[in-house]
């Protein structure tokens, strides 16, 4: 997350949606500070916000699903940095790498192709949800990955703030796979539309034309609207206990701000 008081915003870094970049360049040119955690959601900074900072412009990222997996995929299969297989990056030891993600390495690793990993690893999804982008106040901008210089661009000048430079680039996936609807074979595209039908539908992405012009099952439909309207109110009611570390790191980090 980062809180910019000059400009009075504050940006949602939601994971891979290119907000690293963003994130860094809000710091760099625009007066941003992070505040508590990388990927702290809207709810976490509305509970602990007065009434004025509750105003800020708020914006977030988000990316065609279907690419951010085989993104994934291609990140197991190459390994970056040997994350997988270093002891340091196992959760256990401190880092970030569960069993979860070792099973997908070593099932990937193993030669299997894209199309029998997405059948494996989402055939019992229900729905896909996005839990950063479910806050009970409507984003005033959502920038979209596939276009996020673009984006970031209508989004400054919403905020009537000029332009110092393009976004810096961050966090490529070497050798991605640039037409990553390919890598879904015709077998696996009824699951996709199943699992990613609705989210894809919510920010205005589209399927192919070559994968028939079904729309997703209505239950996956319904099943997305109650995690949405479930998630929408939780963020208004939820608070964090007053003793966790998450509410006195984000108190501190607004007094700060606020002094500032």
């Amino acid at each position: 997350m980062v809180v910019g008081r000059r400009h009075r915003f504050v940006f949602i870094e939601v994971p891979h949606t290119g907000s690293t970049a963003i994130a860094t360049e809000l710091c760099v040119s625009y007066g941003g500070d992070p505040l508590y955690h990388k990927h702290s959601n809207y709810a976490e900074f509305w509970h602990l916000a007065s009434d004025d900072e509750r105003r800020f412009f708020a914006f977030a990222g988000v990316r065609n699903p279907l690419d951010a997996i085989v993104t994934d995929f291609l990140r197991y299969r190459m390994n970056p940095n040997g994350q997988y297989t270093d002891p340091k990056m196992l959760a256990e030891n401190g880092g970030w790498v569960r069993r979860e993600h070792l099973d997908r390495f070593d099932f990937v690793l193993a030669g299997n192709d894209f199309s029998s990993y997405f059948e494996r690893y989402y055939r019992s999804a229900k729905v896909h949800f996005n839990w950063y982008l479910a806050a009970h106040r409507p984003f005033d901008i959502v920038l979209r990955k596939e276009h996020l210089q673009e984006d970031f661009s209508r989004a400054l000048a919403q905020m009537n703030v000029p332009e110092v430079r393009p976004i810096p680039v961050k966090n490529v996936t070497a050798e991605r796979q640039s037409d990553f609807y390919a890598l879904y074979d015709p077998r696996v595209r009824p699951l996709a539309k199943r699992v990613f039908g609705p989210f894809m539908k919510k920010w205005g992405y589209e399927f192919p034309a070559e994968w028939g012009n079904e729309a997703p099952p209505r239950a996956s439909m319904l099943a997305y609207e109650a995690m949405d309207l479930a998630a929408r109110s939780a963020s208004r009611v939820v608070r964090l206990g007053p003793h966790d570390p998450r509410i006195l790191a984000l108190r501190t980090g607004l007094t700060a701000l606020r002094a500032r």
